[in-house]
């Protein structure tokens, strides 16, 4: 293989990156009905998939989405949510870009979060 004519061990390196790689996001269960908000669904959303880069104390370009505040502040590129505008919003065009952004969201996550921003992204 390539990897062998250039003198890596395949199978070791390959390890150590996929070890370095974040975990296949897992479904989490979704609330139903009644509206969609921060406190409900989005916060502890953000808090799973994105904490570790973007949670109060790390906060990564400057985004931290450990509060509703900090959320709706964004990051060193700006406002990451519009209310009442997904495609505008940041956070949905990263994460609905060609190349998968590392706290990738299942598609029914993102389909939430959407639905949120579109009603508003209302806090609680």
């Amino acid at each position: 293989s390539a990897w062998e004519y250039a003198g890596f061990d395949a199978p070791g390196l390959r390890e150590i990156i996929l070890a370095q790689l974040p975990p296949a996001p897992t479904p989490v269960p979704l609330p139903s009905g009644e509206s969609t908000t921060y406190d409900a669904a989005i916060g502890p959303l953000f808090e799973m998939r994105c904490g570790s880069c973007h949670g109060s104390t790390s906060g990564i370009q400057g985004l931290n989405l450990g509060t509703y505040e900090d959320v709706m502040k964004g990051g060193d590129s700006g406002p990451v949510i519009v209310p009442g505008d997904p495609q505008g919003s940041l956070l949905i065009q990263k994460q609905s870009g060609e190349q998968a952004h590392f706290g990738q969201f299942t598609s029914e996550e993102l389909d939430l979060i959407v639905q949120w921003i579109q009603d508003g992204a209302p806090e609680n």
